[in-house]
């Protein structure tokens, strides 16, 4: 009897899909810390460009080491809602005020959510 399961990823039904979703979500965590990049130049000059992306990676760093060996173990589906929702709802600040503060913010914000939607 054979087994009816893909082997491979490219050979499941649903890896495009999965795979045109996940290039939309990086494309747009890109893009997003592009604008904040130029929002903290124009704030502050290279200063600003270095925070922003300072508190980029940071955030990162940290979930990477303490918060996602714990994500591993919840469903993916919801994990993958909820922290796209947080990494849109992590440029609201920068978007409502915008400022170098607010960039450097948002900025953290998406790091962490970026980083944990990876997991």
């Amino acid at each position: 009897m054979t087994d009816p399961a893909p082997h491979r990823l490219r050979d499941h039904p649903h890896a495009f899909r999965l795979q045109v979703a996940n290039t939309i979500d990086g494309l747009g965590t890109y893009v997003g810390l592009a604008a904040l990049i130029v929002m903290g130049y124009h704030s502050t000059l290279l200063l600003g460009t270095a925070m922003v992306l300072a508190a980029h990676i940071l955030p990162g760093l940290l979930v990477a080491f303490f918060v996602a060996p714990h994500l591993q173990h919840r469903q993916r589906r919801p994990l993958l809602l909820v922290t796209n929702a947080l990494g849109v709802l992590a440029l609201v600040p920068a978007i409502a005020a915008p400022s170098g503060a607010t960039a450097i913010l948002a900025a953290a914000l998406l790091g962490a959510t970026s980083v944990a939607t990876r997991g």
